[in-house]
């Protein structure tokens, strides 16, 4: 199926999966079952995640969307942080051409992630995100990208600064996001 062109804005976070678009698959099947191409969409001010995908056959791709002040007032209990784009138990994920912005803050004395893998449960999920323009928004407890379990491949990213020690802060786990884009201008 394909997303096109929509606004999602103002969910709530009645459970730790609440987000603007929730792509979960708990097949047992082998082979893809979920294809899902996200495009030119509007994803903005979710309380808990933007974007969540999970499961071993499900396969998305997000493109030219812009996504804004997702995870500032997360799910909190058990750790859950906000999250942009949350990646889980192994599903398959691209992020190309988009402009992710966390919000300036985030309640309760959480964290919030543009991008992130997290395993939930085996198999580790793929995250490969490039020519996207990321940006902190000022807060400096944020993270751009958080590879907890799972692979995240960010190269080729606007990091919203062409000085590797100001980019570094906002990396966690082993995201590769070398080579970076040394500018943010399109």
């Amino acid at each position: 199926s394909t997303l096109f062109n929509l606004n999602i804005s103002g969910t709530g976070k009645p459970n730790q999966e609440s987000a603007g678009i929730d792509n979960a698959d708990f097949s047992t099947g082998a082979g893809n079952r979920q294809n899902i191409t996200i495009n030119e969409c509007l994803i903005n001010n979710n309380a808990n995640r933007g974007i969540t995908i999970r499961g071993g056959n499900a396969l998305v791709d997000i493109n030219q969307s812009t996504l804004t002040n997702n995870g500032g007032d997360p799910y909190g209990l058990g750790g859950n942080d906000g999250f942009g784009i949350m990646v889980r138990e192994g599903a398959v994920v691209t992020v190309d051409n988009c402009f992710i912005t966390n919000p300036a803050s985030v309640t309760g004395g959480y964290n919030v992630h543009a991008l992130a893998t997290d395993a939930g449960a085996s198999p580790n999920a793929t995250l490969t995100a490039m020519d996207n323009s990321l940006s902190p928004n000022g807060n400096a407890t944020s993270k751009l990208a958080s590879e907890f379990t799972g692979t995240l491949i960010a190269t080729c990213n606007w990091w919203g600064s062409a000085v590797p020690a100001n980019i570094t802060p906002y990396i966690n786990g082993g995201v590769d996001y070398q080579p970076y884009i040394t500018t943010g201008t399109d």
